[in-house]
């Protein structure tokens, strides 16, 4: 299965660049098939144990990303220096490349897993019920902290896009103090917005070199920005789906734990039930044993009767 979330090109701040997504997912069959034929074994649970370990790397590698990509916004936008911010945001866009390609392979491996299982669900000769149970478990505990740990990941990037265009605003404010928030708004929904407002700037400040300067910075941030809500829009587009696999696993889990109740009423009933049968089988059986004794008490009677009369 190869599996693209999408690509981010161009440069970044300090003429750094995020890469396009590299996804080739190397899913083989490693006895998920060939292993199935003879009705399960280990082969085919191998195979699988080895998509699990993969994708538990994955999420680790994106959880470091996490905490690396709140450092990195530090440096970037809190540095006074030039070198410092072009190098942090090459770190960032870099390891906003990396992770992404991480995302998209976790997120393939989860759905090939899927489908494997499926398609042993629908065959059972491929696989033991018990097989398939660990398989759909160990599935949706990993797709469930896969989906929170994207969001995660998703709220960092955002959180990233927020500060630089904090600090881009900032910039503009310095060389244009009078510009309005629609004018700053502008500056990152329209193409020609930086250009417009640094215009603006020369005309009223009267110093186009400080203003240039600050024109190709705020040019630098929105590519940055543009790349970063290209991410973000592919990255919720790619787990969205992911996202409804675990609702529908909790609408399961939903319906099994009603099905468990209502059978748990069933066996009490029963289990009342059988109660009462008990209870009155022994009153039952204690009804013959009286008549039993009272037929043979008669009986006795009657040939002691006719045991005396032909004496």
């Amino acid at each position: 299965m190869n599996d693209r979330l999408g690509e981010l090109t161009g440069g970044g701040g300090g003429g750094s660049s995020v890469a396009p997504f590299e996804i080739a997912i190397d899913i083989n069959d490693n006895g998920d098939g060939g292993g199935g034929g003879g009705g399960g074994g280990a082969g085919f649970m191998e195979g699988f144990f080895d998509k699990v370990n993969a994708v538990k790397k994955d999420i680790d590698a994106v959880k470091k990303a996490c905490t690396d990509l709140d450092t990195l916004t530090q440096q970037a936008t809190l540095t006074s220096s030039a070198t410092v911010e072009a190098d942090a945001k090459s770190q960032i866009n870099t390891t906003i490349a990396n992770t992404n390609n991480r995302v998209a392979h976790a997120k393939g491996l989860l759905q090939a897993m899927r489908e494997e299982t499926e398609a042993m669900k629908k065959d059972p000769s491929r696989a033991k019920p018990s097989e398939v149970r660990v398989r759909e478990n160990l599935q949706n505990t990993l797709t469930r902290k896969f989906v929170d740990l994207a969001k995660d990941y998703q709220n960092r990037q955002n959180k990233y896009k927020t500060s630089v265009k904090k600090k881009a605003e900032r910039q503009i404010l310095a060389v244009k103090p009078s510009a309005t928030e629609e004018e700053l708004t502008t500056v990152f929904e329209q193409e020609d917005g930086v250009q417009r407002v640094m215009e603006a700037a020369i005309l009223q400040q009267g110093d186009p070199v400080e203003v240039t300067h600050v024109l190709e910075e705020v040019k630098d941030t929105y590519h940055d920005v543009r790349r970063l809500e290209a991410s973000i829009l592919e990255l919720h587009k790619m787990f969205m789906d992911l996202a409804l696999l675990v609702d529908r696993q909790g609408e399961m889990l939903d319906q099994i734990e009603y099905q468990v109740k209502s059978a748990s009423d069933y066996v009490k009933d029963a289990n009342t039930d059988i109660a009462h049968a008990i209870d009155s089988s022994k009153k039952i059986r204690k009804r013959q044993c009286c008549m039993i004794i009272i037929v043979l008490v008669i009986i006795a009677i009657i040939v002691l009767v006719i045991y005396v009369m032909g004496s």
